[in-house]
């Protein structure tokens, strides 16, 4: 999968997104086209998969279990994949990041990723005891925008300084309203 999707993202860089088809793809990555749908379903889908969104929402929903509020949880679990996801694999992360605001198409595609992020996460609160789900459907509604409003500032200022302070801005702005789930 990584293969695939690191093929991609240099056909993306060099010949645009738009003008890349899965079978460019595919033949880049010395995979079948059928593999490439097996595992991204879609063209929008080998930029939006990412390999770390299972580990963020396990360690968010371990820590809620233990008794962190919503933005410790958020916070614990940015820093379990910071390092990996920022640091390791930063310039697949930029290429992703600027691809997700550059091209409509994505961010389209990307609304059905949010939402169930979303209500994954909503759950994970009633879960835990922190929250109804209607409550918990707002505060991750909130979370999950702040975070990508820190992945656009990581972005647009150069994706220098390390994501987690943009991460942790959010999170305080968040901090007043929240501060009890």
């Amino acid at each position: 999968m990584h293969r695939i999707q690191s093929a991609a993202l240099e056909l993306f860089s060099t010949d645009g997104y738009d003008n890349v088809t899965i079978e460019q793809i595919a033949d880049r990555a010395d995979v079948s086209p059928s593999t490439v749908y097996r595992y991204f379903g879609t063209k929008e889908g080998l930029v939006l998969q990412d390999e770390h969104d299972d580990l963020l929402m396990s360690t968010m929903a371990g820590a809620l279990a233990d008794g962190a509020r919503l933005l410790d949880a958020l916070r614990e679990a940015v820093r379990a994949i910071a390092e990996e996801h920022f640091v390791r694999d930063r310039q697949a992360t930029v290429q992703r990041v600027r691809l997700y605001f550059e091209v409509p198409a994505l961010r389209s595609a990307a609304s059905t990723l949010v939402a169930e992020l979303i209500d994954k996460l909503a759950q994970t609160l009633k879960d835990s005891g922190k929250a109804d789900y209607a409550d918990g459907l707002i505060a991750s509604s909130a979370v999950v925008s702040g975070l990508l409003a820190a992945a656009w500032n990581w972005y647009r200022e150069g994706a220098e300084r390390p994501f987690t302070v943009y991460a942790d801005a959010a999170m305080d702005v968040l901090a007043e309203k929240l501060t009890t789930m």
